[in-house]
């Protein structure tokens, strides 16, 4: 079995007035918080956008981190990125909140035994 995810999650609200723009796309998910899945919709907003700006996360760019650090004004943002096969594979988070990094989970911890509470978000 594989599985490859790349996004956002926060609360609805933070994400409610880039989805009226047409901006992203929103999954529900459970507890008022919403996915936005990594999509080269939202990637092409920031065409001009390259590099890493953490050497853990290989889909997320310095605009895409702008981007989600202005956010987290309105509440907690993370970035979650995982991409396993056969077993193996690795995952990486970061969050923001009030446009500081307030967690980093890098890619080599390992895949159980870090929880993080909702009242954190």
């Amino acid at each position: 079995m594989s599985y490859s995810l790349e996004g956002f999650v926060a609360r609805t609200a933070v994400f409610d007035e880039e989805h009226r723009r047409g901006l992203i796309d929103m999954v529900p998910l459970a507890q008022s918080f919403a996915l936005v899945p990594l999509t080269d919709h939202l990637h092409n907003f920031f065409p001009d956008s390259t590099g890493q700006p953490y050497q853990h996360m290989y889909t997320l760019t310095p605009a895409l981190a702008d981007w989600a650090a202005e956010l987290s004004v309105i509440g907690a943002v993370a970035f979650l990125e995982a991409e396993f096969f056969g077993g193996t594979g690795a995952h990486a988070s970061i969050v923001w909140r009030s446009k500081e990094v307030v967690l980093v989970l890098p890619a080599n911890l390992p895949a159980t035994g870090h929880g993080c509470d909702t009242h954190f978000l």
